[in-house]
């Protein structure tokens, strides 16, 4: 995660936030039950992350929007990967910041749905939606 955030490459056009969660997903994607415990805490940086992009005016909307298109990619392979291990109150947090995506941008959009797949697939019957 501290990878993504470094800005020493700066125009040099190389994206390294996008390498790094390509990376990074494709990690989550690959690894071992073994690795869960630490998959479920990469999950709650990646959502506050995600959060903080809500905020488009601190960082710009195209900045934003690139970020939550790669945020919601590794939240959907995480929540694929440990949405057992996600409790009702964290499930319905996620729910809201995918809800909070979709009033952002005025519709529903293409990144709030490939999160939202994550917790369909990973938590299956555990999510309520009641909205």
């Amino acid at each position: 995660m501290q990878n993504t955030l470094r800005e020493d490459y700066a125009g040099t056009g190389v994206d390294l936030a996008q390498a790094s969660y390509v990376a990074m997903t494709t990690l989550v994607q690959n690894s071992c039950s073994d690795s869960n415990d630490i998959i479920y805490q990469l999950m709650i940086p990646t959502l506050q992350t995600l959060e903080q992009t809500l905020d488009t005016a601190a960082m710009g909307l195209e900045k934003a929007n690139h970020m939550q298109d790669l945020l919601c990619g590794l939240l959907q392979v995480i929540l694929i990967k440990v949405g057992p291990m996600v409790e009702k109150p964290l499930a319905a947090n996620i729910i809201q910041v995918i809800i909070r995506l979709f009033k952002q941008a005025d519709k529903v959009t293409e990144n709030g749905l490939i999160a939202f797949q994550g917790m369909v697939v990973g938590l299956g019957e555990a999510i309520d939606i009641s909205e």
